[in-house]
């Protein structure tokens, strides 16, 4: 939390708890994005997360992954698109949470 982002992360299987301030907020299952909103607005993490059962996940460098979309800007919508999908997940999610409250 408060790093600048070098990683987008994509879980495969397992699963990861988000702590916010040393809070546990969120969990995250296979196909949930770790990073994303670094990713997408250059800002520093906004939550730590770690694992809490074995994780698989595919790793890209910020780095590596900006290049590549410049190479193939074709692909910067498609990853947006499946961003763009995980994030609306999330917040439904915390919108339940919070109608409970």
């Amino acid at each position: 939390q408060g790093v600048p982002p070098e990683e987008l992360i994509l879980i495969a299987e397992g699963e990861a708890g988000v702590l916010v301030g040393g809070r546990l907020v969120s969990r995250l299952a296979a196909g949930s994005f770790v990073g994303e909103i670094s990713f997408l607005s250059g800002s520093l993490t906004t939550a730590m997360v770690v694992a809490t059962a074995p994780l698989r996940c595919l790793t890209w460098r910020k780095a590596e992954l900006d290049r590549l979309l410049a190479r193939q800007p074709e692909l910067r919508g498609v990853l947006n698109a499946a961003i763009g999908g995980d994030l609306a997940e999330k917040i439904a999610s915390q919108n339940l949470k919070l109608a409970t409250l």
